[in-house]
C-alpha cells in the first residue's frame, strides 16, 4: 500500500470512532430530553402538556413526543 492509502485508512478509522462516540452521546442526550419531558408532562394537569411545549420548547410537539418515545424505550437503545 502506498503512503496516501495508509494515511487515509488511519483517518477513516479515526473518523469512524469519533462518529460512534457522537452517536452514543446523541442518543444519551435524546434519552435525557425524553426523561425531562416525561417528568414535565407528569406534573401538569390533563391537557396542559401541549401548551407547555409551545410555551417552553424551541422544538415542535412531534419532536417532544419522539424524545419521550426514546426515553420510554431506552433499554432498547444500547
Amino acid at each position: 500500500m502506498n503512503t496516501l492509502m495508509v494515511s487515509n485508512i488511519k483517518e477513516l478509522n479515526e473518523l469512524h470512532q469519533q462518529i460512534e462516540g457522537k452517536l452514543r452521546s446523541t442518543v444519551q442526550d435524546a434519552i435525557r430530553a425524553g426523561e425531562i419531558l416525561t417528568q414535565a408532562k407528569g406534573g401538569l394537569p390533563h391537557g396542559g402538556f401541549l401548551t407547555w411545549i409551545e410555551r417552553n420548547c424551541v422544538f415542535a410537539r412531534n419532536t417532544a413526543f419522539r424524545y419521550m418515545q426514546v426515553f420510554k424505550y431506552k433499554d432498547k437503545c444500547s
